[in-house]
């Protein structure tokens, strides 16, 4: 999906969230931009001044946030802004909240008709890009995968939905390389693996196509030996095909692997 979609849907719940926020306790901009990061960073993305900021003004002057400075010195400077929740606010906040409930229950039944109707779950798309995306050893990677689906499924008996379950863990690209993270000397030991493949491929693709150039270019046909004059003993082949043909397929093919394994790092590299 395209982010601005991602996008649009944050912008429109990033201000109900920073009621809630401030109704938890008078606070100020920092603290409540490291608040929304560390809660919600997964999935709303990191929360930045530029973002927060502009909001928290608008807010305040709709009447739903109230302010004050602390520790102000001579000139204005070395003071702290907190903000806190009005009245006015607090009730939008209650009804913004209200409002989303049924709004996300109402989501949730789209997205439940799509799927009894063949479309593919969220869940199995959420599993099948956390998969592709992993950069582990298969047997490590399986076995994340099978507990992720075993999340999925706990969750579902507690009554939780595939889309909470979701916003709990994070889009699939975080949770990957959270996951990732804790299994970075895995990580490190595969892709030094593949490093070690690369190399090795091409030194052996350049060792075959030497040695199929040198057999192919700088033999004499029909002769043997390395004597001053030309022998008349002749070397027949009972082979059907030219040796020097099949050693340089060999080179080919080797090269042809290490760019296989280069490619595949080099994808891997990108998506961290």
């Amino acid at each position: 999906m395209e982010q601005k979609y991602i996008q649009q849907f944050k912008r429109g719940a990033l201000e109900m969230i920073l009621l809630c926020l401030i109704a938890e306790k008078e606070t100020y901009g920092y603290e409540i931009i490291t608040e929304l990061n560390r809660r919600g960073g997964g999935v709303l993305g990191y929360a930045r001044e530029g973002t927060v900021y502009p909001i928290l003004y608008r807010l305040e002057e709709s009447g739903l946030l109230g302010s004050r400075l602390d520790g102000q010195q001579s000139g204005g400077s070395g003071t702290r802004k907190f903000y806190s929740i009005t009245k006015k606010g607090r009730e939008a906040m209650e009804e913004l909240v209200v409002f989303w409930k049924s709004y996300t229950e109402c989501i949730d039944s789209f997205i439940a008709v799509t799927s009894a109707k063949g479309g593919r779950k969220v869940k199995e798309k959420y599993i099948s890009d956390v998969n592709r995306l992993l950069d582990l050893p298969k047997r490590r990677k399986a076995e994340i995968i099978r507990d992720l689906d075993e999340i999925f499924r706990s969750a579902s008996e507690h009554g939780e939905s595939e889309s909470e379950v979701i916003s709990r863990l994070g889009a699939a690209d975080e949770y990957a390389q959270s996951v990732a993270a804790e299994h970075e000397d895995e990580r490190r030991a595969k892709k030094r693996f593949r490093i070690f493949a690369a190399v090795l491929c091409g030194l052996l693709s350049a060792v075959l196509i030497a040695v199929a150039a040198v057999s192919r270019f700088y033999t004499p046909e029909g002769i043997i030996g390395q004597s001053d004059s030309m022998t008349g003993i002749v070397v027949s082949s009972e082979l059907p095909f030219d040796p020097a043909l099949l050693i340089f397929g060999l080179g080919v093919m080797f090269a042809a692997a290490a760019a296989v394994i280069t490619g595949v790092s080099v994808k891997y590299q990108k998506r961290k």
